[in-house]
């Protein structure tokens, strides 16, 4: 009877293995900070206006471009060719934002919430996240194709990548997929997004908001 008991109180206090989570629900704890708020509201508005100087009084002086060590305001306008109207840092940054973000502590905020809560348990190279409501995976890279089954958010397996980041997605562009419980198909790529494209990460130094980095890759 005893020995039963243990093994009945074993039993009780192992801890259950947990299971990976199969979706990444969007999650934006701006509001949790007034001052990043009105910071981030100002930099959409700059951004929808395509102003320039304004984008660069946003940088911090030591502004991360890329992960071979390009640093500087100078860099970033280098790298984003800001004197060119049709800058791709506009529709980038505007993506990013979109989509929400998570505090690192109460002075570092990082934006998308895809990269920010991207869990340990997939990795970053072969899997991506659904980030459209309605999105869909379909038997053929076709919008008339059958639908396999509607997303929710899901965490997805990259069986064959058609090597482009959300932004620059058409709507003829697709992705063969794998989902979970091993379902296979085609998404739009500028349905899902990978957490190793652009994000940024701000930092709150001398009581302002900078833009600290805005990178992309690993």
């Amino acid at each position: 009877m005893f020995t039963r008991l243990l093994i009945a109180f074993a039993l009780l206090v192992v801890p259950a293995t947990a299971s990976p989570v199969d979706r990444l629900q969007p999650r934006d704890e701006a509001a949790q900070d007034p001052s990043f708020v009105a910071f981030r509201t100002r930099l959409q508005g700059i951004i929808e206006n395509r102003d320039v100087k304004g984008l660069t009084g946003c940088l911090a002086d030591d502004v991360l471009n890329n992960y071979g060590g390009g640093k500087g305001v100078g860099a970033f306008n280098s790298a984003w060719k800001l004197d060119d109207e049709q800058s791709a840092v506009w529709p980038v940054l505007a993506g990013v934002l979109r989509l929400g973000g998570h505090f690192g502590g109460t002075k570092v905020f990082t934006a998308p919430y895809v990269y920010a809560a991207w869990p340990k348990d997939y990795g970053r190279l072969d899997f991506v996240a659904v980030t459209s409501a309605d999105a869909v995976i379909r038997t053929a890279p076709d919008a008339g194709a059958a639908v396999v089954r509607k997303l929710d958010h899901d965490l997805l397996e990259v069986i064959q990548s058609a090597s482009m980041p959300q932004h620059e997605a058409g709507p003829d562009d697709w992705v063969e997929v794998k989902d979970r419980k091993g379902n296979r198909g085609f998404i739009l790529v500028r349905d899902v997004r990978s957490p190793l494209d652009f994000r940024v990460t701000f930092e709150k130094r001398n009581g302002n908001w900078v833009i600290a980095s805005f990178v992309s890759g690993e």
